[in-house]
């Protein structure tokens, strides 16, 4: 048996040798045929021919296995783990963008914590179970259906001015509802909000998911809306210490209102 190892090596060698060779072969005849459809220019032979031979090489080596916070192997070379010092500026950035998510679970919870405040019943004028009441929560999927027409931002200028664009939207219409001295004006801010939130909705999880490697692609992007609950928590958990703690003064709701430009300010 020991004798037939080398025989083996050897035809292993032709058989790497043999499969590169017809590699080359194949990206040859793909550049060709870019050339007679009149592409010219060297660096995008470079970028095509990389591709090819990376698509390639991937479907003939073997899977990487997911081992948790453990570097990663490929042909040899050591992939950064999640936690790691190079990755560390990625991570930040991703942690940060994950506050869209946040923002969005704190408003999933923040008018269903005060729009039975007594505060906020005597300042409106209003009854939990009039119109009034069920246009201020409805205005807000309006809102969204609305921003679904501008979501392609992120497309035409980057994720980045998307993320921009409609985090500070968020913020201002955040700070027209903890303002307003009516109803219409509350209304006329949650649809504001909305809209743009939607935008930075639909450019954060792109974001990530395009900035993390491969290796760390489902983490990172896994991790995004798990951050959803943290803003419902929050939410939660100020209009419960507002409404105890501001008794009596406007800040009972307003206050919890004031913190919801916290999450798109970070972004900002």
């Amino acid at each position: 048996m020991k004798e037939d190892k080398p025989k083996v090596e050897q035809i292993e060698g032709k058989d790497h040798q043999h499969f590169e060779t017809e590699l080359r072969d194949d990206v040859s005849v793909e550049l060709e045929h870019l050339e007679s459809d009149g592409l010219k220019n060297t660096t995008e032979k470079s970028i095509i021919e990389s591709n090819v031979l990376d698509k390639d090489r991937d479907s003939t080596s073997p899977l990487v296995p997911d081992s948790g916070n453990k570097a990663h192997e490929v042909d040899g070379a050591k992939l950064p783990r999640l936690l790691s010092k190079q990755m560390m500026p990625v991570f930040l950035s991703c942690c940060l963008v994950y506050s869209c998510a946040t923002m969005n679970g704190f408003d999933g919870s923040l008018m269903s914590s005060i729009y039975t405040s007594p505060e906020y019943i005597e300042f409106y004028n209003e009854d939990p179970s009039s119109a009034g009441t069920g246009l201020v929560f409805s205005i807000y999927n309006l809102g969204q259906i609305v921003g679904a027409f501008f979501i392609s931002i992120q497309d035409w200028k980057g994720r980045k001015v998307g993320l921009l664009v409609g985090c500070t939207g968020t913020v201002v219409g955040a700070v027209i509802t903890a303002v307003a001295k009516n109803q219409s004006t509350m209304v006329g801010g949650r649809f504001f909000m909305s809209t743009f939130s939607t935008i930075a909705l639909a450019a954060g999880p792109t974001y990530c998911a395009e900035v993390a490697p491969h290796h760390l692609r489902g983490k990172i992007g896994g991790l995004y809306n798990t951050l959803w609950w943290i803003g419902s928590i929050v939410a939660a958990f100020t209009a419960y210490g507002a409404s105890k703690s501001q008794q009596g003064s406007l800040l009972a709701f307003r206050l919890p209102l004031w913190i919801q430009v916290l999450f798109p300010g970070l972004v900002c």
